[in-house]
């Protein structure tokens, strides 16, 4: 176990109201879904505001950019025995964003692959981790459901990813990461936003998204494309982000070698 908080989700959490949208996706992400995250890089619109822009580029610390890595990623990779048993792992994060946990995988794989749709998001992240001087990490611009590559990764990590994607589109983002995480491979991702109630969600109060709520069941849909649930736990409070804490949670997942 992970030991990131006492106790360890149960199914008998309480339920969330289920999310509503007029606005539901295809499979594919397509040209209309990388159009709305490219003008929310650029500074928002009428339409996709951007909390706390300027009508700018998005900064670090705006809206859905954190600003760094959350406190309890480098907690689940020591779990998983840090840079001594990952060393050699290539890992992939899919809607990297600025690329904050590329630069925290990179610190313990021998190479870190973020990927990204927005053309701004891919500059920016390039230039974020160029500023750092992270040499073993790379960022292209793809789509994890529609790929050009066929690149393959022993770790994955998911953030702020699954819960940008309309919930129709969940048995698609499993089939993503079956197609990219090599046999034996590690699936980790932090569970969020979790909800005990609609009045509780300061990120849209009419319960929409993205962010769309989840819950740690709704990732069960990885069980279809072979992958295993090896550990859940809820992240406490001091290794989440200010305003995500007792949102979260983090799973990590195996996956078989036969799907």
């Amino acid at each position: 176990m992970l030991r990131l908080s006492p106790g360890v989700y149960r199914a008998t959490h309480t339920p969330l109201v289920k999310p509503r949208s007029d606005r539901k996706r295809g499979v594919s992400m397509g040209d209309s879904y990388s159009e709305r995250w490219e003008i929310m890089w650029q500074g928002g619109s009428e339409e996709y505001e951007v909390k706390g822009g300027d009508g700018g580029t998005l900064q670090p610390g705006q809206s859905f950019d954190a600003g760094r890595s959350p406190p309890h990623l480098g907690v689940v990779l020591e779990s998983l025995g840090g840079r001594e048993k990952l060393s050699d792992r290539r890992a992939l994060v899919p809607g990297c964003g600025r690329g904050y946990d590329v630069e925290t995988l990179a610190k313990y794989v021998a190479s870190a692959t973020g990927l990204e749709l927005a053309p701004t998001a891919v500059a920016s992240a390039r230039e974020y981790l160029g500023s750092k001087a992270v040499t073993n990490a790379e960022v292209i611009q793809d789509d994890f459901l529609s790929p050009k590559t066929d690149a393959t990764y022993d770790l994955g990590y998911d953030y702020t990813f699954f819960c940008a994607l309309h919930p129709s589109m969940r048995s698609d983002w499993a089939k993503g990461w079956a197609r990219f995480i090599k046999p034996g491979g590690t699936l980790i991702a932090t569970v969020f936003p979790v909800f005990s109630d609609d009045a509780g969600n300061p990120f849209n109060s009419k319960n929409t998204g993205p962010p769309w709520p989840v819950t740690p069941e709704d990732y069960q849909v990885l069980e279809k494309e072979g992958f295993e649930l090896i550990s859940m736990e809820r992240v406490a409070e001091e290794m989440s982000h200010p305003p995500r804490r007792g949102m979260e949670y983090v799973g990590v997942w195996l996956k078989s070698g036969d799907v």
